[in-house]
């Protein structure tokens, strides 16, 4: 796959606004200088379940300390182009990470990144494990939740890490 031709061709046909998801699994600084260095894209969204290693492993399958290394690159490469994208992280919230998100925080600061914060869908349950419904929010009591989103909020504004949470 060449996501650069794609991105390229999207630029010269006129768009102003790409963005795209990643996993973070491709480290490759000449691929991330060229994105940026070329403005092909304005915001990149890094996809992340948790900032604990064993936790991020069992979910995505992929090393920790690699993906952690992937995503400074990324952040390095947009500062060295003057900041003209952005760097946002994705995290889906669920009770099997619920009380790692604050760490995910702490992580979007090292990395100079917004973080978005969704609720799990549970559209793909029967492929996922992690998307079943027992996984879901709304089976961890409510005190509990709200405990752990404070810390989440507190962190955000004492770092200002920009926040999106869920509604």
């Amino acid at each position: 796959k060449d996501y650069l031709a794609y991105l390229r061709t999207a630029k010269e046909m006129g768009w102003q606004q790409i963005e795209f998801v990643t996993n973070a699994t491709n480290g490759k600084r000449d691929l991330w200088d060229a994105i940026f260095g070329e403005d092909l894209a304005r915001r990149v969204i890094v996809s992340i379940e948790s900032a604990d290693p064993a936790g991020f492993e069992s979910v995505r399958g992929f090393p920790w300390e690699r993906f952690s290394r992937n995503v400074a690159t990324i952040a390095d490469c947009i500062e060295q182009h003057g900041r003209r994208a952005e760097l946002v992280f994705n995290a889906v919230c669920m009770k099997s990470n619920l009380h790692t998100l604050p760490g995910i925080v702490d992580f979007a600061a090292a990395h100079r990144g917004k973080l978005y914060m969704v609720h799990l869908n549970p559209s793909n349950m029967f492929n996922n494990p992690l998307g079943r419904p027992e996984n879901h929010l709304e089976t961890v009591p409510r005190d509990e939740v709200l405990t752990v989103f404070r810390e989440v909020k507190r962190r955000a504004a004492a770092f200002r890490v920009p926040l999106w949470l869920p509604e």
